[in-house]
This record gives C-alpha cells, structure tokens and sequence, in this order.
C-alpha cells in the first residue's frame, strides 16, 4: 500500500481519533509536507512532519506529525532533519512499545500532551 492518503486512512482508524476522516484536508496536508518539510512514504507505511526554528530560541527542529507502520523510516526521518538543518527531533508516541523504541534510541521524554476535546 504505497498510496499516502490510504495509509492516512488506515493510521486514522487504528488510532481511534474522533471525527471523520476528510481525505481532502490529508491530500493538502501531504502536498505541503513534501514540498515544505519532511514527507516519506514506503511501500509498508510513512513519516511526515514539519522543521521550523522553536520560538523561544531559534533552534531549528523537526517535529514528527504521523509515523505508520515502517520502522525503518524513522532513521530516513531523522537523516533528513539534520540536512535540513535540524539540531532535535520531537517525536510523540501513542503506545508505551513505540516510546520503548524512542528510549532506546537514545530518545529521552521531553513532554506530555493532554488533549480536552469539545
């Protein structure tokens, strides 16, 4: 399944978000990542997200928007943010299992979000 928006798809409904999936809002977020920031996508899943300068320092960093499925593109990922300048990855986690894989890839826990929806 090479096909982002399918994937996309997939990642929504594993996730258990609420809403309804808009493939359109996907389709542009996609576009914008491939041709801005970071967007690779594999024949068994993808990574995608956005490198800016961090408002209270200046310091360029890479911040992880969705990652299914393949292991592997996490290192494509992290290549990637360091050539376009990046001094830190930000990657969140739904499972304990992927931040054991963060951990261990010398990761350390920064953050915790709470979300309250309406």
């Amino acid at each position: 399944m090479s096909d982002p928006v399918a994937m996309a798809r997939a990642f929504f409904e594993h996730t258990g978000r609420r809403g309804e999936f808009n493939e359109a809002s996907v389709a542009a977020m996609l576009d914008h990542l491939r041709e801005h920031h970071i967007l690779i996508v594999s024949d068994t899943g993808m990574i995608g997200g956005m490198v800016f300068p961090l408002w209270v320092t200046g310091e360029i960093v890479a911040q992880e928007m969705f990652w299914w499925r393949d292991a592997a593109l996490l290192g494509k990922f992290e290549t990637r943010a360091r050539q376009m300048g990046a001094t830190a990855i930000h990657m969140m986690s739904l499972t304990q299992r992927v931040a054991d894989h963060y951990l261990a890839r010398g990761y350390h826990q920064l953050e915790t979000v709470f979300v309250k929806e309406f």
